[in-house]
């Protein structure tokens, strides 16, 4: 069971720098938003891959008080990074924009997959895996989050309409499983939608 706060900013403000200090490091890469160290002892990079809750106020409302405040934290250790690396040019104008970061700091390194990094990902690996969810041969596949601004709900209904499988994968708490079902039901979306929860 997860607690109710989530506090994981906290060990960033109060000890992360001071642990990274005792490597001896001369960089240090941030690649989680609520572990943004920063340290006269060595240079920081953090990665940054949107502002979702500062382009939708409404998002960051539904966040608990924990939550905001642990936001409201790392936004100001972006600005104090030595450089950003941004996952599309769009997350970096949108930095520049509402962070106000020279642009001079932020490099844009698009999202990418090795394929090589996928050990049996041909034909057979895919027909097993089909098999084994008993999926048909052709469907749109939704793999993320089932947060507001990815609109969901709007993908069922456009798969519902076009009578499309579709299929939902990822990591979704209880809540979250039981809107969809709710969703669903009220977009008499069921013979096209399955969902997986987590695959590998």
């Amino acid at each position: 069971v997860r607690p109710r706060l989530r506090l994981d900013w906290v060990w960033n403000e109060l000890c992360l720098g001071r642990e990274v200090g005792t490597l001896s490091a001369n960089l240090y890469h941030a690649t989680d938003p609520a572990g943004i160290p920063i340290s006269g002892r060595f240079k920081t990079v953090a990665t940054v891959y949107d502002l979702i809750p500062l382009a939708f106020p409404h998002f960051l409302g539904g966040l608990s008080l924990d939550r905001r405040i642990g936001y409201r934290a790392s936004l100001r250790r972006l600005r104090q990074a030595d450089h950003l690396i941004a996952i599309s040019e769009f997350t970096k104008r949108d930095v520049v924009s509402r962070l106000s970061i020279d642009p001079e700091r932020i490099t844009a390194v698009p999202l990418a997959v090795d394929l090589g990094a996928f050990a049996g990902s041909g034909k057979d690996a895919v027909e097993r895996v089909r098999k084994r969810h008993g999926l048909p041969e052709k469907y749109v596949l939704y793999a993320g989050s089932l947060e507001a601004h990815k609109r969901v709900p709007l993908i069922i209904e456009a798969a519902a309409r076009a009578k499309v499988p579709l299929v939902i994968v990822g990591r979704h708490s209880h809540g979250q499983r039981r809107q969809l079902a709710e969703i669903v039901e009220r977009l008499s979306a069921g013979p096209y939608v399955r969902y997986l929860g987590y695959v590998s």
